[in-house]
C-alpha cells in the first residue's frame, strides 16, 4: 500500500477548478484516505476540504493601507484568521506596525467581521476590543 500524499495551494480562487477536483474524486475512489494540506498546514480527511482562509490583502477594501499588509505579512501573518494567534502588544512589536497602523488593522478586522462572520476571529475581537478605545 502507498501514502499519497497531495499539497494544494490556493490563495485567491473562490472554488477548485473542474479538472482538479475531477482528479481529487478519482483518487478518493481508489484510496481510503486522502489528505489534503494547504500552505497554512490545515488537513482534511476525504474529498471535502476545510474552509478557506482568507487572504490580508482582502482587508484592503476596509480601509487597511498596503503599508500595514506588508508589515504583517513581513512577519509571516498572510491570513486574516492568523492574525487571532497574536495579541495586540504582540503586533505592535512588529516592525512599522504602531499604534496608528493597528488601530487601523482591528477597525478593518471589525468591518471585515461583519461581513465575513468567522468564530474565532469575533472571539479574538471581542477580548481586544477596549485596545480599539484605547488607540
Amino acid at each position: 500500500m502507498v501514502d499519497i500524499e497531495i499539497k494544494i495551494t490556493i490563495d485567491s480562487v473562490k472554488e477548485l477548478d473542474s479538472a482538479t477536483t475531477t482528479f481529487i474524486k478519482s483518487l478518493a475512489k481508489e484510496c481510503k484516505t486522502i489528505k489534503i494540506k494547504s500552505s497554512a498546514n490545515q488537513s482534511a480527511t476525504g474529498a471535502t476540504a476545510q474552509k478557506r482562509k482568507t487572504p490580508l490583502r482582502s482587508l484592503k477594501s476596509f480601509g487597511l493601507s498596503t503599508l500595514s499588509i506588508n508589515c504583517l505579512k513581513n512577519h509571516h501573518i498572510n491570513y486574516v484568521e492568523d492574525i487571532v494567534s497574536f495579541t495586540p502588544n504582540n503586533l505592535l512589536e512588529i516592525r512599522h506596525l504602531g499604534p496608528q497602523r493597528l488601530k487601523e488593522l482591528l477597525i478593518a478586522i471589525q468591518k471585515w467581521q461583519e461581513i465575513n462572520p468567522n468564530p474565532e476571529v469575533k472571539k479574538w475581537l471581542k477580548r481586544y476590543e477596549y485596545k480599539i478605545n484605547l488607540l
